[in-house]
């Protein structure tokens, strides 16, 4: 059976059971309340900071998995025991980003709730026009599951999306058709309203995938709708130093509001004419020897850069290049035999006269193999 068809009836019988069609308890359900027993008990021995947010980083997982499962009361249970638990550690940025998170449950919960009558409409009729637009919003601008809903806007009620989910259906891998289908979404989010910025990030979805076959005319015009879809601020604002984070150069230590993949703001780097150093960002990470670990991070490019992220001088991501989506880079590695601690260095190399190429970073990770505990502090640069 495909798995997105899995996945929808797996979201069926989640939703005929929050309306009382089924009254047995989601095997989903129980697993999660009895990982959040486990991690109660794990609470209890807990001593340290560190071993108070390796928890609160647990309850805050389970509360995605049941906003997964539209289990939404259980999810504000976690998300709350996630906050009291990061409070008692005084990490207020992780805090202050569950409680955004809550915020944004909330309003899923609220959505959740209108659609359930039309999930249910979808069982007698499958074509009913005015129950597959409500199943697919709440599908794709609601839980940007767009595999899930596409298919329901496409047999939806309302004309000016119908047309526009059809094409994306039928777009193919080449990079004409996807050019084509983020054209009709970037038209479609043209209209002014609360539905702007979903359509144009699925217009962005497509751009993504046609960047490698457009030539530099058609890069220009697509660079700026990215730039707009994806800009928080009309201004670039840059404030100097991040919090946890040295560099070896002051003047290259900018946080930007501008762009941000998660919260308010990024790290931006560019390497400046003056710059002695190709070092731009750093900060000590501590590790095990022998251990494995797993680096992730987010990055947007513009111009010609060429920069890497490493901690070993073989082990390290290196930067797209005239890349204006944000991508996430991934490695691992091994910590060296006699290692306890390693830096985590931004680098940006010297390309000759040209300084013109920037960069952007965000939700940078290291993670112990197996773990989910950020092992930076001030991750997504968010205390300046």
């Amino acid at each position: 059976m495909p798995m997105a068809l899995i996945r929808r009836l797996s979201l069926l019988l989640s939703l005929l059971a929050a309306a009382g069609a089924l009254d047995a308890q989601s095997e989903e359900e129980r697993k999660i309340k009895d990982r959040q027993d486990a991690l109660s008990t794990a609470l209890k021995a807990s001593k340290t900071p560190a071993d108070l947010m390796t928890v609160a980083e647990g309850f805050l997982a389970l509360a995605d998995e049941a906003v997964a499962q539209n289990q939404y009361e259980l999810a504000l249970k976690l998300l709350d025991q996630a906050q009291k638990v990061a409070t008692t550690a005084k990490d207020t940025t992780f805090a202050a980003r569950v409680a955004a998170r809550g915020v944004d449950v909330k309003s899923l919960q609220k959505e959740h709730a209108k659609a359930k009558a039309a999930f249910k409409s979808l069982t007698d009729n499958p074509d009913d026009p005015e129950a597959n637009l409500l199943v697919g919003r709440f599908l794709c601008f609601h839980k940007h599951e767009w595999e899930l809903g596409i298919r329901n806007l496409a047999k939806g009620s309302d004309k000016a999306l119908k047309p526009v989910a059809e094409m994306d259906l039928a777009t193919s891998s080449e990079g004409k058709n996807q050019l084509e289908a983020g054209h009709a979404w970037w038209t479609l989010g043209e209209r002014k309203g609360p539905d702007q910025a979903i359509l144009r990030s699925r217009a962005v979805y497509w751009y993504e995938k046609a960047w490698p076959s457009l030539d530099k005319v058609e890069r220009l015009t697509i660079r700026q709708r990215v730039q707009e879809a994806q800009r928080r601020s009309a201004k670039e604002t840059r404030t100097e130093g991040a919090a946890g984070w040295q560099g070896a150069d002051p003047k290259m230590l900018h946080l930007s509001e501008m762009y941000a993949h998660t919260g308010q703001r990024s790290f931006f780097l560019q390497r400046l004419p003056e710059a002695k150093t190709e070092l731009v960002l750093s900060q000590t990470v501590q590790i095990v020897p022998g251990e494995s670990y797993v680096v992730k991070f987010r990055v947007l490019t513009e111009g010609e850069v060429t920069g890497v992220l490493r901690l070993l001088p073989d082990k390290f991501a290196e930067f797209p290049k005239d890349r204006p989506f944000w991508t996430l880079l991934t490695y691992e590695f091994v910590a060296p035999p006699a290692a306890t601690t390693l830096p985590a260095q931004f680098i940006l190399y010297s390309s000759g006269n040209d300084h013109s190429g920037r960069v952007w970073v965000d939700d940078v990770q290291v993670l112990k193999a197996g773990t989910t505990r950020n092992l930076l502090s001030n991750s997504s640069f968010e205390d300046k």
